[in-house]
């Protein structure tokens, strides 16, 4: 009996099996990560209402299975540009942005995180969608609000945001200046968000101390997360 012989006696792969796999551990590992200590918030949550800030930091945010299929898909594509960009700057570099004027951020709360690319001038966030007729006249304000924060911590004007559909890598870029009316409500949201979610861990993480507010995010919210206890 030869080699080939062998190989084709052996079990099929199963991919549909293979692929659930892969795509349930990385929502567990999404669903392990937290955001320590207290007062750091990732950048793209700076676009978030106050509820979606919450459950973010809270730990409470789920996903399906489809759902963290599509960001695994984005992941991929993301990897496959940033092939072709390592030598025309920087790739996924993290970033702290802090403002240290008390009446703006009067907990002393951060953001901390991971730009996409950024070549010396400008920095670049690569948004990957199902579909881009969405953003053709120019991006999302929660998007706007996420590449101002990176922004801030590189210390630059202007930035661009990228969208690529995924059923056939049609793009469209939007430029985004920098706007520091728009970093200070970040902040003095992500300081609102903060003293709730101290609040809510010191009396039991019980609810929600935000209401629903219409967002889409508000909208296509996981159900088991309004009565979540952590």
């Amino acid at each position: 009996m030869n080699d080939t012989q062998q190989v084709l006696r052996k079990e099929p792969i199963n991919f549909e099996e293979l692929v659930d796999k892969k795509v349930f551990e990385k929502g567990r590992k999404d669903r392990d990560r937290t955001l320590d200590p207290d007062n750091k918030f990732s950048p793209s949550s700076a676009g978030y209402c106050e509820r979606q800030m919450f459950i973010t930091k809270a730990g409470l945010k789920r996903f399906d299975r489809l759902a963290v299929g599509a960001m695994k898909s984005g992941s991929l594509l993301h990897e496959w540009i940033g092939m072709d960009l390592k030598d025309k700057g920087l790739l996924e570099q993290n970033i702290k942005v802090e403002i240290e004027n008390k009446e703006i951020n009067p907990f002393g709360v951060y953001f901390e995180g991971t730009y996409d690319f950024f070549d010396h001038s400008f920095v670049y966030d690569f948004k990957s969608t199902a579909n881009i007729n969405y953003c053709i006249y120019g991006p999302t304000e929660v998007h706007k609000d996420q590449i101002t924060v990176y922004m801030a911590g590189l210390g630059i004007t202007m930035g661009f945001i990228v969208y690529i559909d995924k059923r056939h890598l049609k793009v469209k870029q939007h430029p985004v200046d920098f706007s520091q009316e728009r970093l200070f409500k970040i902040f003095k949201k992500a300081n609102r968000v903060y003293k709730a979610f101290i609040n809510w861990k010191d009396n039991g993480r019980n609810g929600i101390p935000f209401q629903k507010c219409g967002c889409n995010f508000c909208s296509y919210e996981d159900p088991i997360t309004e009565n979540k206890k952590v």
